[in-house]
C-alpha cells in the first residue's frame, strides 16, 4: 500500500513538475505478445498478463534499409525495484560488442540497466526481460537505434514538444508513447526518453479501491455504534 501511495505521490509530482518534467504513458501495458507480432523495426514493451512485475523488452531491426541495426539505452528504475534483467537472444561480448549491464542501488540513480546490441534487418529479435522486486515503479527509457530516422533538428527539451515515438511499441494495442529526443552525450546519438508507470493491473486497482471503501465504511459504523 505505502509502495503504490508512493508511485502515484511520485508520478504526480514529476506530471506536475512543468516541462522539463519527461513524458509519461500510464496506458495499459499488458500484452503476450510473440515474434509474429514484431512486424516493424523498433522496440516492444509489454508486462506480463496478471502479474505487473515481470517486463519484456524486445527490439528488432525488420524492413531496416540498413544491415545490422544496432540498438541502444538504458532503464532507470525510481523507486529502485529492479530485482534482475536478463538477455534475450543476443550475444554479450560478440561481435559487435554487445552488453547488458546492471546497477543497483547506484548513488543518485538507484537501479538501472544499459544495453547495446545489434541485430539483422530480417527478423532477427534480440531483447531484455526485467523482473521487479515489487509491482509499483516509475521507469525511464532512454531508447535509441539507428533505424530511427532522427536527427538535431528533432531534438526537443520540453513537454510541450513532446512527440509520438515512432519505433516504439507498447503494450497489446502496440500504442506509441509521447517522447522527447535527446542527445546521449556518452554515445553522441539521439534517444527518445520517456516513462512508463509500473502499477498493478487495472482490475487489482478497482479491488484495491473497493478493499478502501469498506475500510472507510467499516470506520464509519465503528463510530456510530
Amino acid at each position: 500500500m505505502n509502495k503504490l501511495i508512493s508511485a502515484v505521490a511520485l508520478s504526480s509530482a514529476l506530471l506536475s513538475a512543468g516541462a522539463f518534467a519527461l513524458p509519461q504513458y500510464t496506458g495499459d501495458t499488458a500484452a503476450d505478445l510473440k515474434g509474429s507480432d514484431f512486424t516493424a523495426a523498433g522496440y516492444y514493451i509489454w508486462s506480463d498478463e496478471g502479474d505487473s512485475s515481470s517486463w519484456h523488452v524486445r527490439w528488432t531491426g525488420i524492413g531496416a534499409d540498413h544491415d545490422p541495426v544496432s540498438w541502444f539505452g538504458s532503464i532507470v528504475f525510481t523507486n529502485s525495484d529492479l530485482a534482475d534483467a536478463v538477455e534475450y537472444k543476443f550475444e554479450s561480448g560478440g561481435i559487435h560488442g554487445d552488453t547488458l549491464n546492471e546497477y543497483y542501488d547506484y548513488p543518485l540513480i538507484g537501479d538501472a540497466v544499459t544495453f547495446k546490441a545489434a541485430t539483422n534487418n530480417t527478423g532477427g529479435v534480440d531483447g531484455i526481460d526485467l523482473y521487479l522486486s515489487d509491482e509499483f515503479d516509475l521507469m525511464s527509457f532512454s531508447l535509441g537505434s539507428s533505424a530511427f530516422d532522427l536527427d538535431f533538428g528533432d531534438i526537443n527539451y520540453l513537454d510541450d514538444y513532446a512527440e509520438a515515438a515512432g519505433g516504439v511499441f507498447i503494450g497489446a494495442d502496440l500504442e506509441n508513447p509521447d517522447a522527447l529526443v535527446t542527445f546521449n552525450s556518452q554515445t553522441g546519438k539521439l534517444e527518445y526518453e520517456f516513462q512508463v508507470v509500473a502499477v498493478p493491473e487495472p482490475g487489482s486497482l478497482a479491488l484495491l479501491g473497493l478493499g478502501l471503501l469498506g475500510l472507510g465504511a467499516a470506520r464509519r459504523r465503528a463510530r456510530r455504534s
